[in-house]
């Protein structure tokens, strides 16, 4: 019997104000880790899907359950300003993966 794995991660980044001083490491992070994500997937044979959630004042979704492989680098998209709303931020992603897989058809990138 052949098991077709499908891994979610989810990103739920801080973009308030505090984290101005160091956006271009929160950047580079972020891109080194979907290389690492992408490589594994192909490593492991395994489809990995992965949704970007971001947050200061507001929440935004960035991306929503789209494949690792498809998946583009968050310069240009990034931008620390506003308070801190993490709470929402985690809570928004909890509640939208909960939901059926095709109910976001997001891409803002």
């Amino acid at each position: 019997m052949i098991q077709n794995y499908i891994n979610h991660i989810v990103f739920v980044i801080d973009a308030s104000g505090s984290m101005q001083k160091i956006s271009r490491e929160v950047i580079d992070v972020f891109n080194k880790q979907v290389t690492y994500l992408a490589k594994r997937s192909q490593e492991v044979n395994q489809e990995t899907r992965v949704s970007v959630y971001l947050f200061n004042d507001t929440v935004t979704c960035l991306i929503y359950d789209m494949d690792v492989m498809r998946l583009p680098k968050l310069n240009g998209h990034y931008h620390a300003r506003g308070g801190t709303a993490l709470i929402d931020g985690v809570i928004q992603a909890i509640l939208d993966l909960k939901k059926p897989p095709n109910f976001m058809e997001i891409m803002r990138f």
